[in-house]
Formats: structure tokens, sequence, C-alpha cells
């Protein structure tokens, strides 16, 4: 019987939302546990929390640390900083336009994170119809699909009509609310849903350094400003390693 309700609640949260011209605020919130084995990632894991409307998304790591912090290694001559952030480099996804601003570490911007535009909605799905799992009062369907050298199982709860997801994940006829790399690396467990007209948080684009750049050119100036400092440090009598740190995006 509750069941049979979820979509008649559903509707009474977004038909207000069309005609509201404040289209940063959310109409639920779902909580994830990242758990991510990469070596470069394994920072941001922990409890993450999606804020979504039928317009946007924001996707927060929730247990990132806040400020910059130093640590000694003894593989490292010098120390080590962790850049942190305050607003836990959040991901922001505009559903109209297929555009993801999301904030990221750089070398742009010594002081600050930079933003960096990618592209919401890239990755072709396949969808298994036949499949489903619960989450709570909800019955998702799966649906698998590759991004940036990695394959996803998800599960989607098409109840929910918000193409939108944990990290970049989205584009799909609902909400995401479990996904796993095949290789194991990488996963975002469902935590919790909630569906309210009075979450007391916005959708609004990450503040930070803006590059100008897109995801693509981004990645290719960073490994091509690595490739130079090792250059011009070998011309000057010192042998510089920079480490390579499995990410999510291969």
């Amino acid at each position: 019987m509750k069941i049979c309700f979820i979509p008649v609640i559903l509707l009474y949260l977004l038909t207000p939302l069309a005609a509201q011209s404040d289209i940063s605020r959310p109409i639920g919130y779902a909580a994830y546990l990242r758990s991510v084995s990469l070596s470069g990632e394994t920072d941001k894991n922990g409890t993450c929390i999606l804020l979504f409307n039928t317009s946007g998304s924001l996707f927060i790591h929730s247990e990132v640390v806040r400020p910059d912090s130093t640590y000694s290694n003894p593989e490292y001559v010098f120390p080590v900083t962790i850049r942190g952030d305050k607003q836990g480099f959040p991901v922001y996804k505009s559903h109209k336009d297929n555009t993801i601003l999301y904030k990221t570490p750089c070398r742009q911007s010594p002081s600050d994170n930079c933003i960096v535009k990618d592209t919401l909605g890239s990755i072709d799905w396949a969808l298994q119809p036949g499949e489903h799992k619960r989450f709570g009062t909800y019955t998702c369907e799966k649906a698998v699909g590759t991004f940036r050298g990695r394959t996803y199982e998800v599960w989607y709860a098409p109840d929910i009509p918000v193409p939108s997801g944990p990290f970049k994940l989205g584009g799909l006829p609902g909400l995401i609310l479990e996904a796993k790399s095949t290789d194991g690396k990488v996963q975002f467990l469902f935590k919790e849903l909630v569906l309210s007209k009075n979450i007391n948080s916005s959708i609004i684009p990450p503040d930070g350094f803006a590059t100008g750049l897109d995801y693509g050119t981004f990645r290719e100036e960073k490994e091509a400003f690595d490739k130079n400092l090792i250059k011009s440090s070998q011309a000057q009598g010192i042998q510089l390693r920079i480490s390579s740190l499995e990410m999510i995006e291969q």
C-alpha cells in the first residue's frame, strides 16, 4: 500500500517546482557511502550528499577535509600538502543543458581550488529492465555503462524522474541510488533518501577559481605541465619523479 502512494507524493513535490522561479531549491537529497580504493581518491571517502530537483543537482563530499593539511612521508623529501575544500569539492549538474561544473585541486590557483566544466549524459547506458532491487521503499532497475575507463553497474529509481546520481554519473530516466564499478574499486552505496519541500540547502554552482577550461583541456594542460616540469628539472641536474596516482577517471 505504501508503494502505491509514492508517485503521488513525488508529483506533489515536483508540480510546484515547475512554477518556482528559484531553481536552486531542492526537492530531495540522497545520501551515499563513498568507498574508493584508488590511491589518488581515498581522501574523499565517507558520506556524500546529493541535493536534487528536476533542474539540477549538487553532489557534496561531506567528510572531505575542509582546510588544507600537511603531513610528512618518509618517501618524500618535502612535506606533502593535501588540498581541502570548505564546500566539499562539489559537483554541480545542470540537467537542462547537460553541463557539469566541478571543483578540483589545480596548479592554476595556489590559494584556491579550480572550477572545471564537463558534460552530463555522455554515458551510453545499457538498460536492464528485467532486473530489480529495492532501496528503502523504491524498486530500482539496473543499468550498465562505461565512464572514462570504468564500467559501472547502477540501480536507478524510475519513480524519481531526475537524471542524476553520485559523482558525475547520470543521464538515466531516474535517480541513481547506488553505483559500483565492475573492478570493485569504486562504490557509492545507498544510505538514505529524503523527499521534502523544506530542505535548508541550495543547488548552486561551486565557488572557486574559474579556469574556463573543459575537462579534456584541463587534463591535457596538467599532463603537459608535469612533463615540462620533469624536463626542466632534469636540465638542472634534478631527478624529479611525479607519482602516478590512480584516479576514478582514467
